[in-house]
């Protein structure tokens, strides 16, 4: 089995009278465009649903693992106080720790619709 990024290609004239300068830029644009970046895209549209995931994986493991901590603490006598009240902060901002998680995820999620909204122009 091999494993290769995906491919595009274009087809297409230039313009009758285009400068010989104007072309080679053309083209080099064109070259570049079809084989880094639109297939740089494709890898990077496939790869957004595991991070749009994680990321929501991420806040809900962050919160249990607090909770957990907050929990096992109070049933130990003579715990720190330090620890106690630093516990007692993080769940205070845990709720400002799942807007930030679900800011970049819907901020990712705009870009993924971008993303496939280009796809969908360009047919690829």
């Amino acid at each position: 089995m091999q494993c290769t990024p995906p491919h595009v290609a274009f087809n297409y004239r230039l313009k009758a009278g285009l400068k010989l300068e104007d072309q080679l830029r053309f083209q080099a644009a064109l070259k570049a465009l079809i084989d880094v970046h639109l297939p740089a895209l494709k890898v990077a549209l496939k790869k957004s649903d595991s991070v749009t995931s994680a990321g929501k994986n991420l806040s809900d493991a962050a919160g249990g693992a607090v909770m957990n901590a907050v929990n096992e603490t109070k049933d130990k006598a003579g715990a720190d106080p330090k620890v106690v009240f630093g516990l007692g902060c993080a769940v205070k901002e845990l709720p400002k720790v799942a807007d930030i998680v679900q800011g970049a995820s819907d901020n990712l999620s705009k870009s993924v619709a971008a993303v496939g909204k280009i796809n969908d122009a360009l047919k690829i």
